[in-house]
């Protein structure tokens, strides 16, 4: 779980007090935590730093930069112009935090929730990739690949021409070759798969194989399924059949089925998963 402190620079007590309340608010739905400020303890994973002004944030942030290099990001009330994600300014050199670029611009403190609740998502996936930049520095063997891994799966097809056309449009899959006369072995991405030529195919209730992709890949892929009108599209895990955003408003998924029922969740991970898996690091921060 990721947590989070408030820091009020000169912000009045009543403006801070209902920033603080939507934060909590939206932090809670989101499956994090927003706490007083702590003098003892662990340091938090992330600071929202309160001002009214940039100047004034930039000019006294080091009062935001505690032990343990935590997420740092501004926020500001009184803004002239658009609210939403503006350009932070940061002093050079403020120590114990990664700056994040992009402030909360607020012309009231009673900000909208929906404005906190998609500024808090990208700033939640920043902050969970320092977390786990910490861990990675404080162990770095559990960053180090495994001999192990998973390296491939064999689905079940009553038509072989027919499945591997749908992987190869819906997911760019590239055919490898004929393993015997009722077996293909296709590749995505390193990944292979075998689609092997049954005569009956039914999976139980639940039975899925998951797809993962950044925000954008997912929505690329719904589009995709939506557009072709023969493929059906599921519930799955989410609240509704089609592409939905979970709690966190990072999480991403779009269940549907291919030609012969087996049930595919295309996704992207949750803050839990940005945290507890290095591999997902570069994904999430690097240029889209």
């Amino acid at each position: 779980m990721l947590v989070f402190e408030l820091i009020n620079l000169d912000a009045s007590p009543a403006d801070a007090q209902r920033i603080t309340h939507t934060l909590s608010a939206q932090c809670a739905a989101a499956g994090y935590r927003l706490r007083a400020p702590q003098a003892d303890g662990p340091a938090p994973d992330g600071v929202f730093v309160l001002s009214r002004s940039a100047s004034a944030a930039a000019a006294h942030a080091e009062r935001a930069g505690p032990a343990g290099w935590a997420a740092a990001a501004q926020i500001r009330i009184g803004a002239a112009g658009n609210e939403g994600e503006a350009p932070a300014i940061w002093r050079e050199g403020l120590p114990g935090a990664f700056c994040y670029p992009l402030a909360l611009s607020l012309k009231t403190a009673d900000a909208s929730s929906d404005i906190a609740r998609d500024w808090l998502a990208s700033f939640a996936t920043f902050a969970a990739c320092i977390k786990m930049w910490r861990r990675l520095r404080d162990a770095p063997e559990q960053g180090r690949p495994r001999e192990l891994r998973v390296n491939h799966i064999n689905i079940l097809a009553r038509d072989l021409d027919r499945s591997v056309d749908f992987y190869r449009r819906i997911f760019g899959a590239s055919y490898c070759y004929n393993l015997g006369p009722k077996k293909v072995v296709m590749e995505l991405n390193g990944f292979d798969f075998f689609i092997e030529q049954a005569d009956a195919v039914a999976y139980p209730p639940g039975y899925h194989f998951g797809v993962r992709a950044d925000p954008d890949g997912v929505k690329t892929i719904a589009a995709l399924v939506e557009a072709d009108g023969g493929i059906r599209i599921v519930k799955g895990n989410g609240p509704a059949p089609g592409y939905h955003a979970g709690p966190d408003r990072v999480r991403t998924a779009f269940y549907f089925q291919d030609p012969d029922g087996l049930e595919i969740e295309v996704y992207s991970p949750e803050i839990e998963m940005l945290e507890s898996n290095p591999q997902l690091i570069s994904q999430h921060l690097s240029p889209s």
